[in-house]
């Protein structure tokens, strides 16, 4: 029989995502602060981060505004690519990428 682990308290959640947005300490340090798994610190930056939270995306970036290294010129460049070759893996986008524009991606940019 296994047991259900019920899911944190949304207030923990905010706590620690404040506190990440602060610079009151990394994801270990604010782990062992809150009594909390690095992984589940980095699981609420991310989500909060994928959600739209700009003051995450700040402070990611150094309260720089994020720049992506795929413009639409380079959008434009990977469906032509893909819509040739649907068949292409995410390794190959990146070395087309690499190829065409001397930018090199990493594939977890690429997924996206």
């Amino acid at each position: 029989m296994s047991a259900y682990i019920a899911p944190l308290p949304q207030q923990l959640r905010d706590q620690v995502v404040t506190a990440y947005k602060n610079h009151e300490g990394g994801y270990q340090a604010l782990g062992e602060r809150f009594g909390v798994a690095t992984a589940t610190v980095r699981n609420w930056v991310r989500q909060a981060r994928h959600n739209g939270d700009e003051t995450l995306l700040a402070v990611t970036l150094g309260n720089q505004v994020p720049k992506t290294k795929i413009d639409e010129k380079g959008r434009v460049f990977l469906h032509l690519v893909i819509e040739q070759a649907p068949e292409i893996t995410i390794l190959d986008l990146v070395a087309a990428y690499k190829e065409a524009f001397g930018i090199e991606i990493a594939e977890e940019t690429m997924r996206r």
